[in-house]
């Protein structure tokens, strides 16, 4: 399945003096500019430009999209609760297909599980926000 061979040691080593395998190599990696044309290029190469501290809070950039998620999936919930409590007041348990019970207690745990999420997400953000304005760690 695999070629065990070993391979012909000629491949492995080159022949030749440091300086001639040096010579020989590419020279892509660290490569200074020869010619004044070529310098000029690197300087006159377009950078972005960057409006403002680009580590700065904004609105746009920055929106914890996950935790405001989280934090609509957990109303939504609260909402549904809410909806099965009043639509079950008074009715006969047997008259569901699933308890009324059983149907709160799932929407409980997705919006225990989303509060905690949107809640770390929350702090993460609270954190490094007041680190950014210059708070120390202890």
């Amino acid at each position: 399945m695999f070629n065990k061979s070993i391979p012909n040691p000629s491949m492995l080593a080159r022949e030749g003096t440091t300086s001639e395998i040096a010579d020989s190599a590419p020279t892509i990696i660290n490569k200074e500019p020869s010619t004044t044309a070529e310098k000029q290029s690197l300087i006159a190469s377009p950078q972005p430009e960057i409006h403002g501290d680009m580590w700065a809070p904004s609105l746009r950039r920055n929106t914890p999209i996950w935790g405001l998620a989280a934090a609509f999936i957990t109303l939504a919930c609260c909402v549904g609760a809410i909806i099965i409590v009043l639509v079950s007041n008074g009715q006969n348990v047997e008259a569901w297909k699933v308890q009324p019970s059983v149907l709160l207690a799932i929407l409980m745990a997705g919006t225990n599980a989303t509060l905690m999420f949107a809640l770390a997400g929350g702090v993460t953000n609270a954190w490094w926000y007041t680190a950014y304005k210059g708070a120390t760690v202890a």
